[in-house]
């Protein structure tokens, strides 16, 4: 597993405030560029803006749903310094053309592992690889604790700087604290599948209210630095991740196990299931299609009751095209990733999936693909798309 020790991990109120503790660190000025995969979401590129550096974005694999290392070189510029390697739905990277191009050019690799809990890469850990690694602990992710983020670092003089700025991060206010409790109390008698859409959009209708801690604040979409960037991780939320951590492995059995039923459920109806490198060893947050018609089948999807998710929904998630410019995306600079958003879908994995729900869900794609609501896209024929 990733080496979380006292020494070398600092926890901060979201992950997108430890990552800017790891830029902070690597001394990222105004003007500097980092590569970030264009099949990310808004949290990504929100930090790189605050501090006014700019983020270039990399088109991706369509079977892997990472930053392709074949379009990584050709962005590099002598302003580059920091290179972001997501491991989306915890599927691995290529790990080592990436720190082959690090190397070469003299860049900082961080791994976002916002999505990784027990992924391997040729037998070493996601998130021990590169320089330093951010973690996620929001909805969705494999440890929910209500809100919050770790930053692990991997290399000595990154981390004296890094642990010479924590104690500059204070504690949210006791409210806001409440608030997040009361979120991860409701979160956790409302998980059932079945409760998806309606709980999606109540949470969403309180944040907008300010009743509930928002996913998205105003500063993620505006380029600068909001309050949380000052916060880190109360006490209680930590003692929270701590318990979870302690059964990580029970983590990873489940998520396990419900691929497998997926792929088996897939592949009884027809469907070509997901395929890793088997130099790699996934542990899905998700389970990922790609589909014709994905507007259409999440209608049904609500309609029935049946979790299905809609991520990324863009190449810069949650936004709109109508919205790229404000986090530096151009429209067309990467046609994979924009074409993936289009189409993918995520099977749901976490802690109250059921396998009966697995099977549900399964169900519900046989029924959907016999009536012709939607169908299958080959992620590796899509590859070759330009």
């Amino acid at each position: 597993m990733q080496p979380f020790t006292a020494d070398n991990t600092f926890y901060f109120f979201r992950g997108r405030v430890a990552f800017y503790s790891l830029l902070r660190g690597l001394d990222l000025q105004p003007g500097d560029e980092v590569l970030i995969p264009a099949f990310t979401c808004v949290a990504v590129p929100s930090p790189i803006l605050g501090m006014r550096a700019q983020p270039v974005y990399v088109d991706i694999n369509p079977a892997t749903y990472n930053l392709d290392p074949d379009d990584l070189e050709r962005h590099i510029t002598p302003r580059t310094k920091v290179i972001l390697a997501q491991h989306t739905y915890g599927i691995p990277c290529d790990m080592d053309p990436i720190m082959a191009v690090a190397r070469r050019h003299h860049l900082a690799v961080i791994e976002d592992a916002c999505h990784v809990w027990g992924s391997k890469y040729k037998n070493k850990s996601l998130g021990s690889i590169g320089v330093a690694a951010f973690y996620s602990y929001d909805p969705g992710k494999p440890f929910i604790i209500g809100m919050g983020g770790a930053a692990v670092v991997n290399s000595e003089p990154l981390c004296s700087k890094v642990k010479a700025q924590y104690t500059y991060f204070r504690d949210s206010g006791l409210g806001e604290i409440a608030k997040v409790h009361l979120q991860y109390a409701a979160y956790e008698l409302t998980k059932h599948p079945r409760l998806f859409w309606h709980i999606r959009d109540l949470y969403r209708a309180l944040s907008r209210k300010g009743v509930a801690v928002a996913t998205w604040t105003p500063d993620s979409f505006e380029g600068r630095l909001g309050p949380d960037y000052a916060k880190g991780l109360p006490r209680s939320l930590r003692s929270r991740l701590e318990r979870m951590m302690s059964k990580g492995s029970e983590v990873i059995a489940r998520h396990k196990m419900l691929a497998e039923r997926y792929a088996a459920g897939l592949q009884s109806i027809g469907l070509q299931c997901f395929e890793c490198d088997l130099r790699c060893e996934p542990v899905l947050l998700c389970y990922p299609l790609q589909v014709t018609n994905k507007t259409n089948l999440l209608h049904e999807a609500r309609k029935r009751r049946v979790e299905i998710g809609d991520w990324f929904s863009s190449p810069v998630h949650p936004l709109p095209e109508s919205q790229w410019n404000a986090v530096a995306y151009q429209s067309g600079s990467c046609p994979r990733a924009e074409r993936v958003a289009r189409h993918v879908v995520t099977l749901p994995c976490h802690a109250g999936v059921t396998f009966s729900e697995c099977d549900r869900v399964i169900g519900f794609l046989r029924d959907g693909l016999s009536r012709g609501i939607f169908d299958l896209i080959d992620p590796v024929r899509q590859h070759t798309l330009q």
